[in-house]
């Protein structure tokens, strides 16, 4: 694709999605965060609150200027789709059409979790920009010859060492992770060249610095001692073990995994195809058979999953374990029927990593859907480089059908979360009306609706109890005394 046209595919995810985000209405913990709650957690610069550092900083900033929030958000998911794209290598019309079309596909207890909640996407979308910015710089430093290996200027190594650092004051998970990524990585290039690039020790102190100051906060000692009712880690009654089947069955399982229904089907058909291709690649006895077996499968699979699995977890009746165990075998598979060897490797590295993600969670509170966003990112990278080599497969007609088919995925979700969206916008901006026109007419009780759908589509839509009738009143700008009443 020339380079004018990927612009101009950029620049129209930039621009539609900001479209979208502008609709995006705050609620929850945005109202804490844009009020003076929000101030007095700054004074305090959050001593034993978190060590989101810079997630709570972003927030505080976000959630006092809906354009920045709007313009933060388009930038950071055409970001995080252009970086993707990089990683896999399918910077096509196809790869963006179909990246970004599952995306808007995401499951909508994470979507509205992890995206359309200011909150949870200062901490939990931009800790994932981080986490791809780092795999894409690491990539460049080991891809370049042993000459090229020293920073280009002091500027690149101070660079890295920023971004290691600031990436690590986001989420825990994906601190830990990246600790690991950039100690992973100072190992296998002294295992490969038997040199290490000085870059990559920037990285690793960037990052082992970031970790401890983010793990200093005195939040996590009060979860780890249980001296937190809300931070927990470890403390739930039963086993270790115990409590992490029951992590995984209730949350990481189907939150992580099983209810990814559009990239899930996207995962096992482009398997599929692959598979099935290379039975007809001049390979014959068990080689073919093998590649008939997971084509075969991963096929019924797709639309097994397309029109069998429910889309929400109080439907699911099988074990949540399943989901993961099921996801690494079609990484496996894909590792197994891919015809080069940087791809296959790449199946195994991002098993490898979902694992190192999720692992930290099977043991802490509170645990929900917006903890898999760094997840869900990481799978579009195992479909994307899939569907680079699906394309290939299905020779001079591939690109356009992935194209039409991504299309056909991406426009009806936008129209749909676009719909949705307008109509709460809508109704955020009447109810907040109404009770300035109570305050000002004296009322001493004001009566607003419910946002439609907003248990759905929104996280904490409605100041129904406390703490967030307080903390709506505190956002607005509304008088304690007002008596607010949600019908």
């Amino acid at each position: 694709m020339r380079v004018w046209f990927e612009w101009c595919v950029v620049t129209a995810i930039f621009l539609s999605f900001a479209r979208l985000a502008d609709l995006f209405p705050y609620s929850g913990d945005d109202w804490a965060w844009g009020s003076q709650i929000g101030l007095d957690r700054l004074a305090t610069f959050f001593t034993n609150y978190n060590g989101r550092y810079m997630g709570n900083l972003v927030v505080l900033v976000l959630t006092r200027s809906s354009v920045l929030a709007t313009f933060t958000m388009a930038a950071a998911v055409t970001a995080m789709i252009f970086m993707v794209l990089h990683i896999a290598r399918c910077r096509t019309i196809a790869g963006y059409a179909l990246v970004y079309g599952l995306v808007l596909a995401m499951p909508v207890a994470v979507w509205r979790q992890g995206v359309v909640w200011t909150s949870g996407f200062s901490n939990y979308f931009l800790a994932s920009i981080s986490m791809l910015g780092i795999i894409v710089w690491t990539r460049s430093i080991l891809g370049r010859d042993q000459a090229a290996r020293r920073p280009r200027h002091m500027g690149e190594g101070a660079g890295l060492f920023i971004l290691a650092f600031v990436g690590q004051l986001f989420i825990e998970h994906v601190t830990i992770f990246i600790v690991a990524f950039a100690l992973g990585s100072v190992l296998y290039a002294a295992r490969r060249a038997g040199r290490i690039p000085i870059l990559l020790w920037f990285q690793l102190a960037g990052a082992t610095l970031g970790a401890a100051v983010m793990f200093s906060n005195g939040a996590y000692r009060r979860a780890l001692t249980g001296s937190s009712t809300y931070q927990q880690i470890g403390q739930e009654a039963g086993s270790k073990a115990d409590q992490a089947l029951a992590a995984v069955d209730r949350v990481i399982g189907p939150y992580g995994v099983t209810l990814n229904t559009a990239l899930n089907v996207a995962l096992l058909a482009l398997v599929s195809i692959i598979a099935l291709g290379r039975c007809y690649d001049r390979v014959r006895g068990v080689v073919a058979a093998r590649y008939a077996v997971i084509g075969s499968v991963t096929g019924m699979s797709a639309v097994l999953v397309a029109f069998f699995v429910p889309r929400e977890a109080s439907q699911l009746t099988i074990l949540g374990i399943w989901g993961p165990i099921c996801l690494v075998l079609t990484l496996c598979s894909a590792a197994l029927v891919v015809p080069d060897r940087g791809t296959s490797r790449m199946m195994i590295l991002i098993v490898l990593v979902f694992i190192v993600l999720i692992a930290p969670l099977v043991v802490v509170k509170p645990l929900g859907p917006r903890c898999f966003i760094p997840t869900y990112v990481l799978f579009l990278i195992a479909v994307a480089a899939l569907a680079r080599i699906a394309v290939g497969t299905l020779r001079s007609s591939g690109a356009w059908v992935l194209t039409i088919v991504a299309l056909s995925l991406l426009i009806p979700n936008f129209v749909n979360r676009y719909d949705v969206y307008r109509d709460i916008d809508t109704a955020s901006t009447v109810r907040v009306a109404q009770a300035r026109k109570a305050v000002d007419e004296g009322t001493a009780t004001v009566l607003l609706k419910r946002l439609p759908q907003g248990g759905v589509w929104v996280h904490v839509p409605d100041p129904i109890s406390e703490p967030w009738v307080t903390r709506y009143k505190l956002f607005y700008g509304l008088p304690r005394t007002l008596e607010i009443k949600i019908q």
